[in-house]
């Protein structure tokens, strides 16, 4: 759907990430051009249940914010940064949102759905997955940890993303814990063409890192990770930079149980093509 807004046309353009299905409607073309590019396996004819508008300001108009920060203003929350400010409005689910009209918009994006997915209980993490029989092998780490080298030498194993994965809960339980759900998002990082918008549940999860110095060159390694420290690692590896008290309790209990319910073991590897024969020989 498109409408006139002064003297620039403005689209309507839906998507759906991790089942929310949401609108965006920005006052530049460019926004437009990219996003529709950038998400154009995400689109949706699904009902928008969620709408974020963009209006593009002057960078100046960012000088006096804070690095990042969020305000709230009895039910409603705005977080600023030095390139944008997102708002919510609570009462028509909806979000406004202002950025420099110099940047693009893929952190705005990303940032604004990291706080809708926690709001709707999943959690944004920054990792690479692959779906290898069914389930969804995931990989967390900081970046130059290997997140991008494990997704190139997946060869035809569907990759979820090589940078940003949601994660959610499943309503339902086997053998008495929660079973989680690895899926597909556009925020990708080297790897653009290579993600796809699929889901699957989450075998195992993997905190990634290079062998150590002095190791073979070929050297693999998997040790077991205390469910705190695993707590601890992830946490650190979200794209929620800010937090209220009430989010970070949500978030909390939510990695708590992920934790508890889930695999997670620390991977050290060297990239080479070898390292998912090991990954396999390892799994089960």
């Amino acid at each position: 759907m498109s409408s006139a807004q002064g003297s620039k046309a403005v689209k309507l353009l839906s998507f759906q990430i991790a089942g929310i299905p949401f609108s965006v409607l920005s006052d530049s073309p460019q926004h437009d051009g990219w996003l529709s590019a950038a998400y154009r396996q995400f689109h949706t004819s699904e009902k928008p249940g969620l709408n974020l508008a963009i209006r593009t300001r002057p960078r100046r108009s960012f000088d006096s914010l804070a690095p990042e920060r969020i305000r709230w203003n009895g039910s409603r929350w705005t977080l600023e940064s030095k390139l944008f400010r997102i708002t919510e409005a609570p009462e028509s689910r909806g979000y406004r949102a202002e950025t420099a009209s110099s940047t693009g918009i893929g952190d705005l994006m990303r940032t604004w759905f990291s706080y809708v997915l926690l709001s709707q209980g999943g959690v944004l993490l920054h990792a690479t997955a692959v779906v290898r029989s069914g389930k969804a092998l995931v990989f967390a780490g900081p970046s130059g940890s290997g997140k991008t080298t494990l997704a190139r030498l997946a060869g035809r194993q569907p990759v979820l993303s090589d940078e940003s994965v949601v994660i959610t809960r499943s309503p339902h339980t086997r053998r008495g814990k929660a079973v989680f759900y690895a899926h597909g998002t556009p925020f990708f990082g080297e790897l653009m063409d290579a993600a796809v918008n699929k889901s699957a549940p989450i075998g195992e999860v993997f905190l990634i890192r290079p062998p150590n110095s002095g190791s073979n060159d070929d050297s693999f390694r998997l040790t077991a990770v205390s469910p705190s420290r695993s707590m601890a690692e992830l946490l650190s590896q979200t794209f929620l930079r800010v937090l209220s008290r009430n989010s970070l309790e949500i978030l909390l209990s939510f990695l708590g149980e992920f934790t508890e319910g889930v695999r997670i073991r620390r991977l050290e590897f060297a990239p080479t093509p070898q390292i998912w024969k090991f990954i396999d020989d390892q799994s089960g």
